[in-house]
């Protein structure tokens, strides 16, 4: 009898050093599985079982419902989370790599251009929209690369979601060399940019050319012959000065 009352004492005390040890690991509910307590709507890319190698980067939120930090993650542009040991809310802005761990985490790459657009007073445009200027015409002040971000991009100032020509204000009233226009939705600012990277988001850079001038010139500075006298240089047309076509007589 003492023999069976050690055993199951021994078995009492190894289950409950079990439930101490994932305690102190902090495993949450599921156990690493993808979406524990919310639907899958496209809007996150999950990858069970691994945490990321950039973890130190993260902004560190405390223990939430995934739901939560989904909702958390939306509303400070990131993108993508380390739920941490399937309980706590990590966000960073990329997640550089995986690894595997040890507690139930989780990673969530986060789809910024997923159910957004862009409205118009004319239409919607949606976000995916790979094309330069999709708000604004182009006055020659910007030089777009489409489909491209910036290798320096963690370097950028990040205002959020807004236009393309409110970002290009804001742009020159900070005196930038340079806009990402993250996932064709996002206004990052950037004094250069040392290198273009693919975008699979939509992402375009445009480059700021700081000598840009739309000064208007009076008819008191006019010169016979000179380019713009009235109006401002906006890109749309290319001036050769005091000089005629020699097919004139076509006109």
């Amino acid at each position: 009898l003492d023999a069976r009352r050690r055993r199951a004492a021994q078995g009492i005390g190894a289950v409950a050093g079990l439930v101490l040890a994932i305690g102190l690991k902090g495993c949450g509910a599921g156990d690493g599985q993808c979406f524990p307590d919310t639907t899958d709507t496209g809007e996150y890319a999950c990858t069970p079982k691994v945490y990321c190698s950039n973890q130190d980067d993260a902004s560190q939120h405390g223990d939430m419902s995934l739901q939560s930090c989904m909702d958390l993650c939306k509303s400070k542009s990131c993108g993508a989370i380390q739920y941490d040991c399937n309980a706590a809310c990590w966000l960073l802005d990329t997640c550089s790599g995986h690894k595997q761990t040890g507690c139930g985490s989780s990673v969530y790459v986060r789809d910024k251009t997923w159910g957004t657009t862009i409205v118009t007073t004319s239409a919607a445009i949606t976000t995916q929209d790979d094309n330069c200027y999709p708000d604004t015409q182009m006055t020659g002040e910007y030089i777009c690369s489409k489909m491209k971000f910036c290798s320096n991009q963690h370097d950028a100032r990040k205002l959020g979601p807004m236009s393309l020509s409110e970002c290009m204000a804001a742009c020159k009233s900070r005196n930038c060399g340079t806009i990402q226009y993250d996932c064709n939705t996002d206004c990052w600012l950037l004094d250069w940019c040392d290198s273009e990277v693919q975008s699979n988001c939509g992402s375009s850079v445009y480059y700021r050319d700081l000598s840009f001038s739309t000064a208007m010139t009076t008819s008191a500075e006019v010169e016979y012959g000179s380019c713009f006298p009235g109006t401002e240089v906006t890109g749309e047309y290319v001036c050769s000065e005091k000089k005629y076509c020699s097919y004139q007589e076509d006109s």
